[in-house]
């Protein structure tokens, strides 16, 4: 990996990993603390504690780190045990999820339109959870 690509897997590492569920979360890495300007009339207080805030919904991918080989292997162990074996909230009978069956968004009724990723089996998604997952 070249330096800009080092730097993004640690930064991946640091700031994606849940070790609490074992899975890499997408996160908001726009965080601008901006209270100064919203909220005039009142003291700041203390500074904000971090500089990404993760969105916790499982989905496809929290596999993309194991198909680039940043995930250690006891973090691919545990994603793939905990997130992928113990249950079908991101396996399915043909493939992986794009979004896990237990988040209030999943759903997979039809409608008109055709990139509905809110739970559908995808073949774009499943390429890359799959290549990951065979790592």
């Amino acid at each position: 990996m070249g330096t800009g690509s080092a730097r993004l897997g640690a930064a991946i590492l640091n700031q994606c990993w849940d070790s609490r569920d074992a899975f890499f979360y997408t996160v908001d890495v726009q965080c601008v603390d901006r209270r100064a300007k919203l909220i005039t009339n009142v003291e700041r207080g203390m500074d904000m504690a971090g500089s990404t805030i993760p969105l916790r919904f499982q989905q496809f991918t929290g596999f993309l780190p194991m198909w680039r080989g940043i995930a250690t292997k006891a973090q691919a162990d545990a994603m793939i045990a905990r997130n992928y074996r113990a249950d079908d909230r991101l396996r399915a009978a043909h493939g992986v999820r794009t979004l896990s069956s237990q988040e209030k968004m999943y759903g997979t009724a039809f409608s008109s339109n055709p990139s509905n990723w809110l739970g559908s089996i995808w073949i774009i998604s499943n390429y890359f959870a799959r290549k990951g997952l065979s790592r």
